[in-house]
C-alpha cells in the first residue's frame, strides 16, 4: 500500500512532520490567510461602496428635513441598488420602510416612492 502524500496549498511542497499539518511553512500559511481575508474585505468594500452610493443618491433628493415623492425611474437612473439596505422597519401603514443609513424609502405606489431623513 502506497502512502498518500499531502501537499501544501500555497506553494504545492511535500507536507513532512505532523499527520495534520497543512502547510508546509509560516510564509505559506501568512500567504493562505492574507489571500483569505483580502478577499472578504474586497467583497465588504464593494458593499459599503455601493450603501455609500445608494445614501448619496437619496441625500441629493432630500435635501431638507422633509419628506420628498420619488418616480422609481429617476432613483435606477442615478444608480441607485435599492437591493443595498441598512435595516428594515415596518411602516405603521402596513408596507416596510428601506433604510440606507439615517435616508428611509417607504413605497407609495407602483413606481412611486418617499425619501425622507430619520430623525
Amino acid at each position: 500500500m502506497e502512502k498518500i502524500r499531502k501537499t501544501c496549498p500555497v506553494c504545492g511542497g511535500i507536507l513532512a512532520g505532523r499527520s495534520d499539518k497543512k502547510f508546509c511553512d509560516d510564509a505559506c500559511r501568512t500567504t493562505f490567510n492574507n489571500r483569505r481575508w483580502q478577499q472578504e474585505s474586497e467583497d465588504i468594500r464593494k458593499t459599503d461602496s455601493i450603501l455609500r452610493r445608494n445614501r448619496k443618491i437619496l441625500q441629493t433628493y432630500s435635501q431638507s428635513r422633509e419628506a420628498v415623492c420619488l418616480k422609481k425611474a429617476h432613483l435606477m437612473a442615478s444608480g441607485f441598488r435599492p437591493d443595498f439596505v441598512t435595516r428594515i422597519a415596518p411602516d405603521p401603514s402596513g408596507g416596510l420602510i428601506r433604510y440606507y443609513y439615517e435616508y428611509g424609502l417607504r413605497k407609495l405606489s407602483g413606481e412611486e416612492f418617499q425619501v425622507f431623513r430619520q430623525n
